[in-house]
C-alpha cells in the first residue's frame, strides 16, 4: 500500500506539473490573442482612417475637375472673343497703315503689336 500510495503521489505531482505547463500555455495563448485582436482593432481603424481620406481625396478630384471644364470654357470663350476682336482691328489696322481696302493684310507683326 505505501508503494501505491507512493505511485500515487508520483502521478499526482505529474499531473500537477502538466497542469501548471498547460495553464502557463494558456495564458500565454491569451496574451497573443489579446495583442492579435489589439492590432487588429489598430489595422481597422487605420483602414477606416484611409477610406475617409480616399473619399476626401475623390471629392476634391471632382470638384477640380468641374473646376478645370469651367476654365476650358471660359478659355475658349475668350479665344473665340479674341479671334472676333483681332478681326475687327485688322481692317482698322489696314486702314492706318494706309493699304488700299481689298489689297491684302498688313503684316501679322504689325496687327499683333496693334492688338
Amino acid at each position: 500500500m505505501a508503494r501505491q500510495n507512493q505511485e500515487l503521489k508520483q502521478e499526482l505531482g505529474a499531473l500537477r506539473s502538466q497542469l501548471e505547463d498547460t495553464e502557463w500555455g494558456l495564458c500565454q495563448k491569451s496574451g497573443e490573442i489579446s495583442l492579435l485582436k489589439s492590432q487588429l482593432k489598430d489595422c481597422q481603424g487605420d483602414q477606416t482612417t484611409r477610406n475617409h481620406e480616399l473619399l476626401h481625396i475623390r471629392a476634391q478630384v471632382r470638384e477640380y475637375a468641374a473646376q478645370l471644364e469651367t476654365k476650358e470654357v471660359d478659355n475658349k470663350r475668350l479665344q473665340a472673343e479674341t479671334q472676333t476682336l483681332r478681326e475687327q482691328v485688322r481692317p482698322s489696322a489696314e486702314r492706318r497703315a494706309g493699304v488700299p481696302e481689298g489689297h491684302g493684310l498688313v503684316s501679322q507683326r504689325y496687327t499683333s503689336h496693334l492688338i
